[in-house]
């Protein structure tokens, strides 16, 4: 009676064991990424139109090609599918059994700018570029678009110079939730005025100073001299104007063949004087 007796007490707790076992098991990411696992998307390289992201889009006529896409040697990347164009449209989806989760995340590998969405849905979005995976907590936003049954993923990627490449996957309750860089901001013009080679300096009276080359669109063939702005914040800049103009120099004013310009000012707050140097 004994033996019976610690055979059923066995088979119980190998049961409980293993229950356990599954429960504390990491979920299979509902997109993998490339390092994860193979991955089939559709993908145009012509602009879709805006609505590409919403679900019931049509991407019958889309290819087909494994993640992820790119060109080989670009930093980090696992190239599935070569892609050298400007821009790339991407669709996939996935089923959602309902199971309650507590964070959920992107893992993305972009260069350059990348937009997430799901369920037409902005999930994630980053620009200028990284040179591996990385894996972002988008929870709130994940929650909110996430539907039981089918899902629908689509991403847009664009690229300027240099090496390109994108994948995208998501994973419910990952074990290596680090976010290791915050998506940038959205880039915003600081006013409406070409300006390179900018210059700041804090002034004695708590403002910031700016200036830099101006005189688009000849820049270093000709332009009229300094401009100088202001601002409390780095944020909103008020126009001095020109500070200083090639008229009112000796030598300056001369012209080479059809060239008199200076480029890349800069300014200086030095011993309770404001000091502007600058190259022509």
């Amino acid at each position: 009676m004994t033996r019976p007796v610690g055979a059923i007490g066995w088979f119980v707790l190998a049961n409980v064991f293993v229950f356990l076992a599954s429960a504390n098991a990491a979920r299979p990411p509902l997109v993998p990424a490339a390092v994860e696992k193979a991955h089939t998307w559709k993908y145009v390289l012509e602009d879709p139109g805006p609505r590409f992201a919403e679900p019931e889009f049509d991407d019958s006529t889309w290819k087909e090609g494994r993640a992820g896409f790119g060109t080989v040697g670009t930093p980090g990347a696992m190239v599935g599918t070569v892609w050298k164009t400007p821009a790339i449209w991407l669709r996939t989806t996935f089923e959602y059994d309902g199971r309650p989760f507590k964070t959920a995340a992107v893992r993305v590998h972009h260069d350059e700018d990348v937009t997430v969405f799901l369920n037409g849905q902005k999930i994630f979005e980053a620009a200028w570029y990284i040179t591996d995976y990385e894996l972002h907590d988008a929870t709130p936003a994940i929650r909110k678009a996430l539907r039981q049954g089918k899902n629908v993923v689509a991403v847009v990627c664009r690229q300027t110079a240099g090496g390109q490449y994108v994948d995208v996957g998501i994973a419910l309750d990952p074990d290596d939730l680090i976010t290791t860089r915050p998506p940038l901001p959205p880039l915003k013009p600081l006013f409406d005025y070409p300006l390179r080679d900018p210059s700041i300096a804090l002034g004695p009276d708590g403002l910031y100073y700016l200036t830099g080359t101006t005189g688009h669109p000849t820049w270093w063939k000709t332009n009229e001299g300094i401009r100088v702005w202001k601002s409390p914040d780095l944020k909103a800049w008020t126009p001095l104007g020109l500070v200083w103009t090639i008229e009112q120099g000796t030598w300056q004013k001369k012209f080479h063949g059809e060239n008199r310009a200076l480029w890349a000012p800069e300014i200086h707050y030095l011993k309770g004087t404001f000091w502007l140097t600058f190259s022509m």
